[in-house]
């Protein structure tokens, strides 16, 4: 697997989200992995969270991919 950075948030107001996002990526640049905490999530090893993280990720890139193509 490819390593990407991972930022997992709590607690960060929903209209913040956005703004927090686009700071990072202007920093670090598209390939970011972002995560904000759920009830479920909060009860996983963050080990594990991030491998679920990765592997979503991968998959939309592969998605993205195979679609960018489909008008």
């Amino acid at each position: 697997m490819d390593k990407y950075p991972v930022f997992i948030m709590h607690d960060v107001p929903r209209e913040k989200l956005s703004e927090v996002m686009q700071a990072i990526r202007s920093v670090l640049g598209k390939d970011v992995i972002f995560s904000i905490t759920t009830e479920t999530n909060l009860q996983w090893k963050v080990q594990d969270l991030i491998k679920e993280l990765i592997s979503e990720h991968e998959h939309m890139k592969k998605f993205r991919s195979v679609n960018d193509g489909e008008d």
